[in-house]
């Protein structure tokens, strides 16, 4: 009988270090993703030519190399509504910013992670639900991306002020 438990506490532990050594090669992986594509950016700031070029390049690396589906860079407008208006993207996109109507407005429509991300001036992360950044948001991450989250950060434009680079992840870990 004691043989039969040594050999399920065996069977047990070998599980439990193979969960563990394979949830650590999963991280190793993430952060190898972050450190090429953190490579790649500073590559291509030393490469560009104009800013439009680097946001071009930027979208890409964020999906090619950061493992991310979708990426899109955003002008905040400064009229009256408050628009966002996206204009650079890469990666699995299937019309979704020719449906969506973002601001930076303190306004349902303005609290998702791109309209926080401007009004703070700090990245605004959402993950797992977009709806968990507040009820009444109305900016559904793209369906078809089938994704977990959202990270919009922010940065000084020299064309029209702030711009809000927003990413959308491949898997449920941002």
């Amino acid at each position: 009988m004691t043989a039969i438990i040594a050999l399920a506490l065996i069977v047990l532990f070998l599980l439990l270090n193979t969960l563990n050594r394979r949830r650590a090669e999963k991280e190793l992986l993430r952060a190898n993703r972050t450190l090429k594509a953190l490579i790649e950016s500073n590559r291509a700031i030393i490469r560009s030519q104009d800013e439009v070029a680097l946001l071009h390049e930027t979208c890409r690396i964020i999906v090619e190399h950061g493992g991310y589906r979708f990426a899109w860079v955003g002008i905040a407008e400064h009229d009256p509504d408050k628009t966002v208006l996206p204009v650079i993207h890469h990666g699995f996109e299937e019309g979704y910013l020719d449906t969506i109507d973002i601001t930076w407005a303190d306004t349902d429509r303005g609290r998702g992670p791109a309209g926080i991300a401007i009004r703070t001036g700090k990245p605004a992360i959402c993950i797992r639900s977009v709806k968990a950044m507040d009820k009444k948001y109305t900016e559904p991450p793209p369906k078809a991306c089938k994704v977990d989250g959202a990270l919009a950060v922010v940065f000084n434009s020299q064309r029209r002020g702030q711009t809000s680079t927003k990413r959308y992840p491949a898997s449920p870990t941002i």
